[in-house]
């Protein structure tokens, strides 16, 4: 008998961030890899038919007319109205599918979960990763059934007292399968007109990404910039579109949202990636970065310094002040033009995070999880 495995991502076909990436990704893997194992995908989206097995829930969406009058000033009430609504739309198929393992990143799903087979007569083992910034309350944790899955070392020591043996360790891969469109790199480099492309990838938004103060750095630059800002449109999108037309004029920058396998013509084009990120559960985009052989600035905090090693320029940024000083730095320095740098990059990103290199761990540690 197949072991069913189901992998969980609320957001998976309406937003294209680090995690929904990396459920879509690990269901091909584990599809491919466990034959012994029935492997299903839920999410909210219904452009996901390439799928092997992807089943669409109804919920309510975070960025819905209905959200947004329930929890008009707050985002993250939002996102858990979706989630929670998410989870009441799981319910039948937790009754007709019947799963054996449930994977998900998501706290608050996670924890609905963990008290509704308290509850009921399910039976089902919880994988939480960590990714989510979140481990396990001491009361919602089996010891005997779950698991947790860490992408870097930043909780382990706060789970020490769970067991070892349910805990792994283990980076998330990423698969290159970027486009580069060279009509497109031409377009880019006219617009950029001799200046260094400073690109950054990520939600478009104040709080935890700061691209305002991204805006702000590049604008007070010594050295001519042409800012390439790329990622999910949010709340903060039409103010941060403005700072960049007060400071760069119209056609002095790049705002856009863009299909993962599309960036690779952005990262091959660009100078530098800076990323003004305060905390990131890993950082995809700092290794796809990489990948191109890109020096990288960003704030130090201790899972960019697990994923990226001796591999980034890290300050602690405190304003688009300092944050202007280190760009300049870079700007300046030998790493832009250093061949042999950019090429050591690149063989650290394939030989730490590639699929090839990972595939057999992530076969062995949901094996491990089917076989309990």
């Amino acid at each position: 008998m197949q072991t069913k495995i189901v992998l969980i991502a609320t957001g998976l076909g309406k937003v294209s961030r680090g995690f929904e990436i990396y459920i879509k990704e690990l269901g091909f893997l584990l599809t491919d890899n466990l034959p012994n194992s029935e492997i299903l995908v839920l999410g909210s989206g219904s452009n996901l038919y390439f799928l092997p097995k992807y089943k669409r829930i109804h919920g309510i969406f975070r960025n819905s007319r209905l959200s947004y009058f329930l929890f008009p000033d707050s985002s993250s009430k939002r996102l858990n109205f979706e989630r929670f609504t998410f989870f009441l739309g799981m319910l039948p198929i937790l009754i007709w599918y019947r799963p054996n393992v449930l994977y998900l990143g998501e706290y608050s799903l996670y924890c609905w979960l963990f008290k509704f087979r308290k509850l009921s007569f399910f039976k089902y083992r919880l994988v939480l990763y960590t990714g989510g910034q979140a481990i396990p309350g001491n009361k919602l944790f089996n010891p005997e059934k779950d698991f947790i899955h860490h992408i870097t070392n930043a909780y382990l020591e706060s789970c020490r007292h769970f067991p070892a043996n349910r805990q792994m360790l283990l980076p998330h891969f990423v698969i290159e399968n970027f486009k580069v469109d060279q009509d497109l790199f031409q377009s880019i480099q006219s617009l950029a007109s001799g200046r260094k492309v400073i690109l950054s990838v990520g939600a478009i938004e104040k709080s935890s990404k700061r691209m305002h103060w991204l805006v702000e750095a590049l604008s007070q630059c010594n050295q001519r910039v042409f800012p390439v800002l790329l990622g999910e449109p949010t709340a903060d999108w039409d103010e941060i579109e403005e700072l960049l037309k007060q400071r760069f004029g119209k056609k002095g920058f790049l705002l856009n949202t863009v299909p993962r396998n599309e960036l690779g013509t952005y990262y091959q084009i660009a100078d530098i990636f800076v990323s003004c990120s305060p905390k990131e559960s890993f950082g995809l985009v700092f290794v796809e970065a990489l990948l191109f052989g890109l020096p990288i600035l960003c704030d130090d905090f201790k899972e960019v310094r697990f994923v990226l090693k001796e591999y980034a320029h890290y300050i602690k940024m405190t304003g688009p002040e300092n944050v202007a000083q280190a760009i300049d730095e870079v700007l300046s320095s030998e790493v832009l033009h250093n061949t042999a740098m950019a090429e050591k990059r690149k063989e650290f990103a394939r030989s730490h995070y590639s699929l090839p290199v990972l595939r057999q761990s992530y076969t062995d540690l949901f094996s491990k999880i089917e076989s309990d």
